[in-house]
């Protein structure tokens, strides 16, 4: 009988990330998730974005990389994620 060695198979992760507050000026916005990964997740990373053209494109607001996010006079008008 011939020996091989079983490949491990890389799951997908499981879950979702959640964004919870109030979308106003001074108002914080809260990431949670609900991840999980067979295979192990690691570690998690955050960076939140904003938007001029109703979600068309994103950038990265500078420095905002925390799982909390204070919205300031910058995302009047704008989407964030």
């Amino acid at each position: 009988m011939r020996k091989s060695r079983v490949t491990n198979v890389n799951d997908l992760p499981t879950g979702i990330v959640n964004i919870t507050g109030t979308a106003t000026q001074n108002q914080t916005l809260t990431a949670t998730n609900t991840l999980a990964d067979i295979d192990g997740l690691g570690t998690l990373n955050y960076q939140w974005q904003e938007s001029s053209d109703n979600g068309v494109t994103w950038t990265d607001i500078s420095g905002e990389t925390n799982d909390t996010f204070t919205l300031s006079q910058a995302q009047v008008g704008k989407k964030c994620r």
